[in-house]
């Protein structure tokens, strides 16, 4: 028995040995943009009325570059900048404020992405203060700029060799959108949303040994989302499922399904 057991671990390690030598080293630069943007229909409604709320959502990773290299057949390690879209996930977070009656002021905080800032106008219906049974409709936008990422991504080859960059990326975007629905009760309002958004991005790659590379491109993304708010007194609960189609520079669209949850509260 305990040949046996020699044996199933020698099989085990050689196998794992094997299957490190097989995969590739790799580091992305990359960003995300979530697949849902959780907007309902109705504004605050009340001046200097707040709400805050954080969201789970899938999210589109638009990969600009990749360091990589295959142990097995190369000690090289290039730089591929041909990448595209994966679908993941992102937390992100949000805050709002209002200012009169049909108007209120946002603040999103998008994972690995910029800082949004907007303003959404209801056009139909009253606002969350009153909760009043009844069609709403209200549209937004946004702007957002920042640098979201600067790290050294690295790959190493299987000489013991090395690639470094120092990685710099820019974004510059913004978001517009539509939501209508049709307040059921107090508590219940089932909402349809849509909106397109733009990602300018850029990322410079520099190193003290290797050429410096520059990419950038335009990411687009645009969603179509079916939703219901849950209200429970000053809380509430957003579930959001729909479709979302993201594109990256010159690459074929990506269409994906998308699902989300969002929890929040207002302090009226």
């Amino acid at each position: 028995m305990k040949k046996i057991n020699k044996r199933k671990q020698y099989s085990l390690f050689y196998f794992l040995f094997i299957a490190f030598f097989l995969c590739s080293c790799s580091t992305t630069l990359d960003f995300h943009v979530p697949a849902q943007v959780f907007m309902t229909p109705e504004v605050i409604g009340k001046t200097l009325g707040v709400r805050t709320q954080g969201d789970f959502s899938n999210s589109t990773k638009f990969q600009l570059a990749r360091l990589e290299q295959s142990n097995i057949f190369s000690s090289q390690i290039n730089v591929s900048t041909e990448q595209g879209t994966v679908k993941d996930n992102s937390l992100n977070l949000m805050g709002a404020l209002g200012l009169g009656t049909f108007t209120e002021v946002y603040l999103r905080r998008y994972h690995d992405a910029p800082l949004f800032y907007g303003v959404k106008v209801q056009l139909i219906g009253s606002g969350e203060d009153k909760r009043e049974e009844g069609y709403k409709f209200s549209v937004f936008g946004g702007y957002g700029s920042d640098e979201v990422d600067r790290k050294s991504i690295t790959a190493t080859n299987g000489s013991g060799g090395s690639r470094t960059y120092d990685a710099v990326l820019d974004i510059d975007a913004y978001e517009l959108g539509a939501t209508l629905g049709y307040r059921l009760s107090k508590k219940v309002l089932p909402y349809l949303s849509y909106s397109y958004r733009s990602f300018d991005a850029s990322g410079d790659l520099t190193s003290p040994t290797e050429q410096d590379l520059m990419i950038s491109g335009i990411a687009d993304v645009k969603s179509v989302q079916f939703g219901t708010v849950i209200d429970i007194e000053k809380t509430y609960c957003l579930i959001e499922a729909g479709y979302v189609q993201s594109k990256w520079r010159d690459s074929s669209a990506r269409d994906d399904y998308s699902l989300g949850v969002s929890f929040g509260a207002r302090f009226l």
